[in-house]
Order: structure tokens, then sequence, then C-alpha cells
């Protein structure tokens, strides 16, 4: 195969990759959204509304403990832009995506609300073939 083809090919799979964790985010699949991260992954996520900390985790079961507390009450609606991603190497590449999160709260004096930001991601491919995230950040 061409490198160009297997590049092009580690994109797609990168975009597949981003396109199941959103769905699994918005499902509520805390599994298959836990999946989408490498074992040691860190990840760093905007501070919720009337907070200043953002929320840092630096692995995958910290992250699938952290998630369903996290969005107890939240239900996300997340629609990204096309990536631009760049292959660094046969198992690495990284990505920035564009992103609007509209987060409807169930309780609370905050009904809705809409961030608008840019995602920076590194990816890893594992022994398992499949591409995760290794890092991810807003």
């Amino acid at each position: 195969m061409s490198e160009a083809l297997e590049r092009l090919l580690a994109q797609h799979d990168i975009a597949t990759l981003k396109y199941r964790y959103v769905r699994a985010l918005e499902e509520r699949d805390w599994e298959a959204w836990a999946d989408s991260f490498t074992e040691d992954a860190e990840a760093t996520f905007m501070p919720a509304p009337g907070e200043t900390q953002s929320e840092v985790h630096r692995s995958r079961a910290e992250l699938r403990e952290w998630v369903p507390t996290a969005l107890d009450g939240v239900y996300p609606i997340i629609r990204i832009s096309m990536p631009d991603i760049e292959i660094l190497g046969p198992d690495r590449a990284r990505a920035d995506w564009a992103q609007v999160e509209r987060l409807a709260f169930t309780d609370g004096p905050l009904r809705e609300t809409t961030y608008y930001g840019y995602y920076h991601e590194t990816y890893q491919r594992c022994a398992d073939g499949r591409w995760r995230i290794d890092s991810l950040g807003g």
C-alpha cells in the first residue's frame, strides 16, 4: 500500500474515532466513550458553568469514572467540523477540531449554555490496530 493511501486511511480512522466519541457521549454510552481513549490518556475539559478550574484526567479509568457524574443532569449536543489531521508517524497523529457544544441542564438556574471553540488532540494506534485519543484539550 502506498504511503499516501496509508495516510488517508489513518485520517479516515481518526475521523471515525471522533464520531464514535461524540455519539457515545451524546448517547451516554460510557463504556464506548471510555474506549475512545488510550489507557494513559490525558484529557483537559473546560470549566463547568460558574467554575474557574478546568477538569484534568490522566487515565482511561479516571475518565470512565468521572464522566457519568460530570454529566448527571446535563445533556450535550456536540457538532464538530472537518478536522485538520496530521499523521506524525505510523502510530502517532494530531488533530484540531472546531466544535460547538450545546449543554442542556435538567436542574439548577441555568437551563442551557453553548460553547464554541477548538479541541486539540493527539492519537496513538494501539496494539489492537485501533486509533485512540492519547490527549485532548480545549
